[in-house]
C-alpha cells in the first residue's frame, strides 16, 4: 500500500508567518515587561518657599546694638582714664629729666630713667590687655546679637511660611580693578547672583526685632530708624623708652 502523507516542507509562506507570530510573541512580552518595570508617576513637587537677608544691614539697624555698643563706650572710657592718669605720670617723668633735674644729680636722674622703663611697660601691658579686652567684648557682643538674629529668622520663617533663608551678599562690593586670583576669590565667596526684592525680609525682620526690644526694655526709646554706633574713644599712644643722657 502506498503512502499519501507529503513530507514536511518549509515554505516562504510559513516562515514568514512564523516570523510575524514570533515578533507579536516578544513584542508582546517586552510590552508587559516594561510596562511592569516603569516607575509610578511622581508628584509634582511642592515649590520652596525662599527669601534673603543683608546681615550686616540689619544687625546695624537694631536698636539693641547701639544700646550694648554705648554701654561699652562707656566702660571703655573709664577704663581709658586710668591708662591716661599713667600717661600723664610718664610725660611728667620725661619733662622733670628734661627740664628740672640738674644734668650733675646723677642719681636722680638715673632714678627717674629707671621709673620711666618701669611706668612704660606696666603702661605697654595694661594697654595690650585693654586692647585685646576691647575686642573680646566686641565679639562677645556681636555673638550675643547674631544668635538672636537667627532665632528671630527662625521663628519669623515658620510663622511665615519659608523653607529656607539664605545670606544676602548682592551687595558684596566687588573691586573696581584687581588680581586674576583676587578675582576668583570674590567668585568663589558669592552665592546669590539675582533675587527679586519682595524676596528681601530684612526691614521687617529689623522692625520686629526693635519692636521686641523697645517692649522688654523698660524706658527704652522707641525704635530708631537707623540707630547709630558709637565708635570707641582712640586708645594712648604706645610709650617710647627712654634713654639716659
Amino acid at each position: 500500500m502506498t503512502s499519501t502523507r507529503k513530507p514536511f516542507a518549509l515554505s516562504a509562506s510559513t516562515l514568514a508567518a512564523a516570523c510575524i507570530l514570533g515578533a507579536c510573541i516578544v513584542g508582546g512580552a517586552a510590552f508587559h515587561t516594561a510596562a511592569k518595570n516603569a516607575p509610578a508617576q511622581q508628584q509634582p513637587a511642592t515649590p520652596t518657599a525662599v527669601a534673603v537677608v543683608d546681615l550686616t544691614k540689619l544687625m546695624n539697624g537694631l536698636t539693641e546694638l547701639a544700646d550694648r555698643d554705648q554701654q561699652r563706650a562707656t566702660a571703655h572710657e573709664r577704663r581709658l582714664a586710668d591708662l591716661k592718669v599713667m600717661d600723664k605720670r610718664l610725660n611728667d617723668l620725661k619733662a622733670d629729666l628734661k627740664d628740672t633735674i640738674p644734668p650733675g644729680d646723677i642719681k636722680a636722674r638715673t632714678q627717674n630713667v629707671n621709673d620711666q622703663m618701669v611706668l612704660e611697660a606696666t603702661l605697654k601691658a595694661q594697654l595690650a590687655a585693654f586692647q585685646r579686652l576691647q575686642d573680646m567684648e566686641a565679639g562677645d557682643m556681636i555673638r550675643a546679637l547674631y544668635n538672636k538674629v537667627l532665632g528671630t529668622i527662625e521663628s519669623f520663617a515658620q510663622r511665615e511660611g519659608y523653607d529656607l533663608v539664605l545670606l544676602d551678599d548682592r551687595d558684596f562690593p566687588f573691586p573696581a580693578r584687581a588680581s586674576l586670583k583676587e578675582d576668583e576669590g570674590v567668585f568663589e565667596k558669592k552665592r546669590i547672583l539675582y533675587a527679586r526684592a519682595e524676596l528681601d525680609i530684612t526691614q521687617r525682620l529689623i522692625t520686629i526685632m526693635n519692636n521686641e526690644y523697645s517692649a522688654a526694655t523698660p524706658g527704652a526709646p522707641p525704635p530708631a530708624a537707623k540707630p547709630a554706633v558709637v565708635p570707641p574713644p582712640a586708645a594712648p599712644t604706645p610709650p617710647t623708652t627712654p634713654n639716659l643722657p
